[in-house]
């Protein structure tokens, strides 16, 4: 008798936890209905039925994996920069310095050779003649190979700051145009340089570059011979 009781009794507790989900949904349908009634939304639809089946978790789709990301890279990972070193720096913008004021020379002594305006404005114009071509050359220069007078001077080349690769003319004629008449206002542009762990002076920070110094060759155990 104990025994029969007992399975009576689970029998009552199985059917009981069996009916309380379809109970709660009929109790939920019941409130929406309730709800959709007092707010006079027009005529009901019960969004649970009160006997629909449970799912079994068995029947969901699992998420599917989404596919493999594909990463494209420049020679932006590859690069590698050894900045060129205040010593290289100062010598090529030394040179450059001197070449400029070369091209610059004969304006200055056409402008001071005589008194008025005449000899003032042409030699303002041979100066800007002489300041267009050395920059036509520079951005050239820079272009094709990363150097200019003062970078083969100090082995030293002006490269993207991204990637390493030489820049096109306009970015090179820009760097150049700045370096001689902003960053040389008190040397401001130059100094910058001294604060900045990429050696980056202020025209190098407009034109996005980088002057790097001459490659080192290296040596691992792993090179084959």
């Amino acid at each position: 008798m104990p025994n029969a009781v007992g399975s009576t009794s689970n029998s009552s507790a199985a059917v009981d936890i069996a009916a309380t989900p379809a109970a709660a949904r009929h109790d939920l349908s019941e409130l929406l209905e309730q709800l959709h009634d007092d707010m006079n939304l027009g005529e009901f639809e019960d969004p649970v039925a009160a006997n629909a089946p449970l799912t079994d978790p068995r029947d969901l789709e699992r998420p599917k994996l989404a596919p493999a990301a594909v990463f494209e890279s420049g020679a932006g990972l590859a690069f590698r920069p050894a900045f060129a070193s205040f010593a290289a720096r100062f010598v090529g913008a030394a040179v450059d310095g001197i070449a400029l004021t070369i091209a610059m020379l004969p304006g200055f002594y056409v402008a001071l050779s005589g008194s008025g305006a005449t000899p003032i404005l042409g030699g303002v114009g041979i100066m800007i003649v002489g300041f267009v071509l050395m920059t036509a050359w520079y951005a050239r220069s820079v272009a094709s190979s990363g150097k200019w007078l003062g970078n083969r001077v100090a082995g030293s080349r002006v490269v993207d700051g991204i990637n390493g690769s030489n820049i096109d003319a306009s970015r090179a004629a820009a760097r150049f145009v700045i370096r001689h008449l902003v960053s040389a206002i008190f040397l401001f542009g130059f100094l910058a340089a001294l604060g900045d762990g990429q050696r980056r002076t202020f025209h190098d920070r407009v034109a996005s570059t980088v002057v790097v110094g001459r490659t080192r060759a290296t040596w691992s155990a792993d090179d084959p011979d």
